[in-house]
């Protein structure tokens, strides 16, 4: 996975080195919700004062309990030097992420607060599958394979706003309705 270098328009001096947000937040749920608490707060009393609204989108993940299979007992070489660590801390992450996310919902809904938070799910798919979308695989079987899988979680979620489940719900509502931002925001930072 390359390091980007960005010349930031603050930092003049030393241009930025990143890489994929990934690799800090696989799933970015919670921080989303980090940043809505904030937007959504009054700026006087700290005390939420309108709802919030996350959609968690999944980005295919691994095959379920792919990484792990059935080798328990494993030294450097049977962890691919240390690639499939990377894989199984992204898909541990990804669901730590989700799990927390419940909870501070729940947390904040006993409190008063309206937060609606729904995941569109990883598709399931198959071992051999899994290998062709490895982290940094970009070839034509991948690229394919990962249009395939945006076509099926499409038809998922098009059945799901049909339905009136509560994803679909939240969907709906999402796409339908236009955004609120705070004033400061909607006229440019003022």
């Amino acid at each position: 996975m390359p390091v980007a270098v960005v010349n930031e328009a603050n930092h003049s001096d030393a241009p930025g080195k990143f890489v994929d947000g990934g690799l800090w937040a696989n799933n970015p749920a919670l921080i989303g919700l980090l940043e809505a608490l904030d937007l959504r707060a009054d700026p006087e009393t700290g005390k939420i004062i309108r709802p919030i609204d996350v959609l968690s989108v999944g980005t295919s993940g691994g095959a379920a309990g792919d990484v792990l299979e059935h080798r328990v007992n494993r030294g450097l070489l049977d962890w691919g030097f240390g690639a499939e660590v990377v894989q199984l801390s992204l898909e541990l992450q990804d669901r730590a992420s989700d799990y927390v996310m419940g909870k501070l919902v729940n947390h904040f809904r006993n409190q008063g607060v309206t937060i609606r938070y729904q995941k569109i799910p990883n598709p399931l798919i198959s071992h051999e599958q899994a290998l062709q979308i490895k982290v940094d695989r970009a070839n034509p079987i991948s690229v394919r394979l990962l249009k395939q899988l945006g076509d099926k979680q499409a038809r998922f979620v098009q059945s799901e706003c049909t339905r009136k489940t509560p994803l679909g719900q939240l969907i709906t509502d999402i796409f339908s309705k236009p955004a609120h931002m705070p004033l400061e925001h909607a006229e440019g930072g003022k």
